[in-house]
C-alpha cells in the first residue's frame, strides 16, 4: 500500500498500484484513515496524525456554505 503525501499531509492511497513519489506504508495503516478526512491528516514519524484545528475549519467553513444556500 502506498500513501501520496503534499505539503506533508497525507492526499490519496492506493491499495493497488501506487504513485510517482508515493510513500510505502502496511496495510495496516489504512485502518488509522477515516477516508472522509484524507487531507487533514499529517504524515509524521510514520504515522497519520489529525490536523484538528485544519478539519475544524473545514466543517466551519462547510456548514457556513451551506447555510448560506
Amino acid at each position: 500500500m502506498q500513501i501520496q503525501v503534499t505539503d506533508g499531509y497525507i492526499t490519496g492511497y492506493a491499495t493497488v498500484g501506487g504513485f510517482p513519489d508515493g510513500i510505502e506504508v502496511p496495510g495496516s495503516f489504512l485502518e488509522e484513515l477515516e477516508p472522509e478526512k484524507i487531507g487533514y491528516y499529517k504524515y509524521e514519524g510514520g504515522k497519520a496524525i489529525l490536523d484538528e484545528e485544519k478539519y475544524a475549519a473545514y466543517l466551519a467553513e462547510k456548514e457556513q456554505g451551506e447555510a448560506s444556500q
